[in-house]
C-alpha cells in the first residue's frame, strides 16, 4: 500500500481545515452585523432620545401637563421641575399658553414651541433664563391660585 493512498482514505483530505476555518469566520462576521444592525439603531435612538428630553418642544409639553395636572389635584400642591442643567430656557406663560425658547441650541433639538394648558389665570415672565421651575397651587377657598417661579441653577 502505498503511504500517500493511506492518508487519502483515512486523513484529511487537502484542503478541508481551511474550508471549516472559514466557515465558523463567516458564521461570526454574520451574527456580528446581525448583532451590529439590531444594537445599533436603538443606541442611536437612545442617543437621540436624550437629546431630544431637552428639546423646547418636549419641556414646554411638561411644564403644560404638570400646571393641567395640578388643576385636579383637590389639595395645595408643589411642583419642582428641574431641567437640563446644561441648558437654559426662556419661559412665558400666560393666556393658557407656555411659551419656551431653548437659548442653547444644540443639534436635533427644536428651538421653540408654544404649547396649551387647562388652566386660566397663571402669569410667568422672567426677565432671565430658567432651567429650574416651581409651580405651586393653593387652594383659597374655592379659588386656585398659582404662582410660578424660576431660576437657572448650574
Amino acid at each position: 500500500m502505498n503511504r500517500s493512498s493511506a492518508k487519502r482514505k483515512g486523513g484529511k483530505k487537502s484542503g478541508q481545515a481551511e474550508l471549516i476555518e472559514i466557515l465558523g469566520l463567516c458564521v461570526l462576521a454574520a451574527a456580528a452585523l446581525v448583532f451590529a444592525l439590531l444594537v445599533l439603531p436603538r443606541l442611536l435612538s437612545d442617543i437621540y432620545g436624550l437629546i431630544a428630553l431637552s428639546s423646547a418642544e418636549v419641556v414646554g409639553r411638561d411644564i403644560a401637563g404638570f400646571i393641567t395636572i395640578s388643576a385636579a389635584s383637590p389639595q395645595d400642591i408643589l411642583i419642582k421641575h428641574t431641567l437640563d442643567p446644561k441648558h437654559e430656557y426662556s419661559v412665558k406663560i400666560e393666556n393658557r399658553l407656555v411659551k419656551i425658547k431653548l437659548l442653547t441650541i444644540e443639534y436635533g433639538m427644536k428651538g421653540s414651541a408654544i404649547t396649551k394648558t387647562g388652566v386660566d389665570g397663571i402669569d410667568f415672565d422672567p426677565k432671565t433664563p430658567v432651567n429650574y421651575l416651581e409651580i405651586t397651587k393653593s387652594l383659597v377657598g374655592e379659588e386656585s391660585l398659582y404662582n410660578v417661579e424660576g431660576q437657572l441653577i448650574r
